[in-house]
């Protein structure tokens, strides 16, 4: 529909720019997806139709791109809504940039804690929060990898 309103040159009342961006955010979640796949190649992993991912069918989780959104002249801020019904023991949050092209960082949030389903995430957040917050995955695919020790 958007399409044949900017072919006979009309601009709709509602800023329909956000369907763009999802679209896009639904490729890059499918390429996160397959770049912790491949990250993770030594450990037997799989990927439902809805997005979970399950590890050794110990570790579910499930990752889920936030758009940014601009309130007022320069305040930003992030709506995350969790599935609870995925049953996940962790959610990955990406939290987009201003532009939403790239990932700003990644909230890794244990299902131990009690989040709301709807959350709002503002540029600084409580400290609580924060510190779920990574700049990059690393550290949990460290989490993920097993490691052997030796007796000594």
């Amino acid at each position: 529909m958007l399409k044949a309103y900017k072919i006979i040159g009309y601009t709709p009342e509602i800023d329909y720019s956000f369907i763009e961006i999802n679209e896009r955010l639904r490729i890059k979640h499918g390429n996160l997806l397959l770049d912790i796949k491949e990250k993770l190649s030594n450990i037997k992993i799989s990927i439902s139709d809805r997005k979970m991912v399950s590890i050794n069918k110990a570790l579910n989780f499930s990752v889920v791109f936030t758009r940014c959104k601009k309130k007022g002249k320069e305040k930003l801020q992030w709506v995350v809504r969790l599935d609870r019904s995925l049953e996940a023991d962790v959610n990955i949050v990406v939290r987009m940039n201003s532009i939403n092209t790239e990932p700003v960082d990644y909230f890794i949030l244990p299902s131990v804690e009690t989040f709301e389903n709807e959350m709002r995430i503002k540029e600084s957040n409580n400290i609580n929060f924060e510190m779920y917050r990574f700049e990059g995955l690393d550290r949990f695919f460290d989490m993920l990898t097993l490691t052997f020790y030796e007796a000594s």
